[in-house]
């Protein structure tokens, strides 16, 4: 099981230091969210194991290997110094800059999860989101690195996510095509297009689209991983725009397929919306 570990650059206390917001953690109306359909305390009394970290989020994998915990990567959105510094005009402008571009940041990424948590809960996994000071969780969570050392934190000062875990498209597919298993290889297909469909009419872009990285499946059903990027989009409601985003989406995925099964990548090239 992967955790956290020295070699990898990621130390409980740096993972600490760079996910704990600056405190308080300050209440937003538009940031609040539902809480959970069901009870958390079955899935977050288990240790969780460091299993890596993307642009946004450190990620964590739950003992019983079925859930993944995301904290959000504060450190890329902490403000430098002071919004008005005593700086010379010239760098005040590079600082409003920056200033500008992290609140903007982490006003995409927070405004996207919430697009996940309000449209695409089903079609993401996601079993809660929790962007809030609060008081209600009264959980603390432990944590285990590489040396059996453990950590533990108190969720309800945390900003984080918790989704289903599942495996990426490309190693899904990658075992039913090496099984021999060609109808099951069209049934996940079948499954990626119509969850891509299934963002197209309700009107929801993906900043950053991709299946290999970002997309995959949960107990054999396509699901989007990455709930980062999300953003309101109506035109993907029609039917051209929608195709020519799927054509960019699965564009890698299909080269893939069809190194492996030029026939089974036309398939997919035609189940596209």
């Amino acid at each position: 099981m992967p955790c956290i570990s020295l070699e990898q650059g990621c130390s409980l206390r740096d993972f600490l230091e760079k996910t704990l917001p600056p405190p308080p953690l300050t209440y937003h109306s538009e940031w609040e969210t539902d809480p959970p359909t069901s009870p958390l305390k079955p899935i977050l009394s288990q240790p969780f194991y460091y299993l890596g970290k993307g642009s946004q989020c450190y990620a964590f994998v739950s003992a019983d290997d079925r859930y993944i915990l995301k904290f959000f990567r504060q450190n890329r959105y902490r403000i430098p110094f002071t919004e008005n510094p005593p700086y010379p005009s010239f760098l005040k402008e590079i600082h409003l800059k920056r200033y500008v571009g992290k609140i903007e940041k982490k006003k995409r990424l927070f405004e996207s999860c919430l697009l996940a948590d309000t449209y695409l809960k089903e079609e993401t996994g996601l079993i809660y989101l929790h962007l809030n000071p609060s008081s209600h969780l009264k959980q603390k969570i432990t944590l285990q690195d590489k040396l059996q050392r453990t950590y533990c934190i108190d969720l309800d000062h945390y900003q984080f996510l918790i989704q289903e875990k599942g495996d990426l498209s490309l190693h899904h597919l990658s075992q039913l095509i090496e099984t021999g298993n060609k109808e099951g290889a069209k049934k996940a297909i079948d499954s990626l297009c119509s969850l891509l469909k299934k963002r197209y009419l309700k009107g929801i872009g993906d900043e950053d689209p991709g299946m290999n990285k970002n997309m995959g499946f949960h107990q054999g059903e396509a699901r989007f991983f990455d709930v980062g990027a999300f953003y309101p989009n109506q035109e993907l409601k029609k039917s051209n725009v929608a195709h020519l985003d799927a054509e960019k989406t699965s564009a890698k995925t299909r080269q893939w397929i069809k190194e492996k099964d030029p026939e089974l990548a036309a398939y997919f090239e035609s189940k596209l919306p």
